[in-house]
């Protein structure tokens, strides 16, 4: 049977909410791509085509890292990248479940 009306469905990092007409699939927050230090949109992040150990940095020990550090330089997982405060993100997309 279908399903009519709307679907709803909260982001879990952000909390905003989705209403989309049903049936309603499963969508993409565009939270990951908010700077957590300056505010503004960042730009997906694509690496240089280089070897890897030549521009990614080595792992520092476990303990030692803050928010600042790693924003320094990209890594393997770095999936963003603002322009204005050079900080580089590695924070995954978040899927929205509408239900």
């Amino acid at each position: 049977m279908a399903k009519i009306g709307w679907a709803k469905g909260t982001c879990s990092r952000c909390n905003r909410t989705y209403f989309l007409p049903r049936p309603a699939f499963p969508i993409v927050c565009d939270c990951w791509l908010i700077c957590p230090l300056c505010g503004l949109t960042m730009v997906p992040y694509t690496p240089p085509k280089l070897f890897p150990p030549v521009y990614w940095p080595k792992p520092k020990p476990e303990g030692t890292s803050t928010l600042r550090d790693k924003t320094e330089k990209p890594t393997i997982n770095t999936l963003a990248y603002c322009e204005s405060c050079d900080y580089y993100s590695e924070q995954p997309p978040v899927e929205v479940n509408l239900s």
